[in-house]
């Protein structure tokens, strides 16, 4: 690929990376204005899994064999002003991650104090949080990407480079992924997180990742700590050869 091409795709997708990033965090901004509206009309009130729906759904592979998925959501019971009260999950996990929540399970609700039957659940207060966060991220790392990368390509010794253009990104997507399943599939993030599968095999991944990029800053930079040194030597040496000569 010419130059010029590359410096024009280096730039859209630099401008594309700056607009996701924005648009990100502008989502994030409104929600946290909506949650704080919600919240002035609301009271928080401690809700418990009373029970955990299941049901099943056939679903067809791309050979046309039929299987089943199992689907689960929470059905929560709170008290307000005297009155007990059952709300559903608004959202449902299916059999590859297993229920989010057990029976017995507590979280904190948000009760409208007009409308007792309308609760605000921990899932959809962070679903704006989740999506923002994720298209930030996104923007952030394609900036990143689009930035730095050709950078690296001619100077990949280069530290710095790669700490904006690699290890940065990586770790942000590694967060975001912690983020979204750990309050997904982890009870709202509060109860049962580490002893939840899907987190920790997600967390598991991330230590890996993290493990495999400190490896690569280590070596890099212990590289180029030894290059230094040797360099530093050879000057020495040919100081002290060029004053031999000099006293000869």
């Amino acid at each position: 690929m010419k130059e010029s091409a590359k410096r024009g795709t280096g730039i859209f997708l630099a401008v594309l990376g700056i607009v996701a990033f924005l648009g990100g965090v502008l989502t994030c901004v409104l929600q946290y204005t909506e949650l704080r509206a919600q919240q002035n009309i609301c009271v928080e009130v401690e809700a418990r899994v009373v029970e955990v729906e299941s049901w099943q759904r056939r679903e067809t592979d791309s050979d046309g064999d039929h299987y089943y998925i199992t689907y689960y959501r929470a059905i929560f019971e709170y008290e307000y002003a005297g009155r007990t009260y059952r709300k559903k999950d608004n959202t449902s996990t299916s059999s590859a991650f297993g229920s989010q929540y057990s029976v017995g399970d507590t979280v904190t609700v948000w009760v409208e104090r007009q409308n007792p039957y309308a609760v605000h659940l921990p899932n959809s207060r962070m679903q704006g949080y989740t999506m923002g966060g994720f298209l930030a991220v996104f923007g952030y790392v394609l900036f990143s990407l689009s930035t730095f990368a050709f950078r690296i390509d001619k100077n990949e010794d280069s530290l710095l480079l790669r700490v904006f253009g690699i290890y940065l990104p990586v770790a942000a997507v590694l967060a975001a992924v912690l983020w979204f399943v750990g309050s997904h599939f982890g009870n709202g993030g509060r109860v049962n997180l580490w002893t939840n599968l899907p987190f920790m095999s997600a967390l598991a991944v991330a230590a890996v990742f993290a493990a495999v990029l400190l490896a690569d800053f280590i070596a890099r930079l212990s590289s180029r700590i030894g290059r230094r040194k040797a360099r530093k030597k050879a000057e020495e040496s040919a100081d002290t050869t060029a004053g031999g000569e000099k006293r000869l």
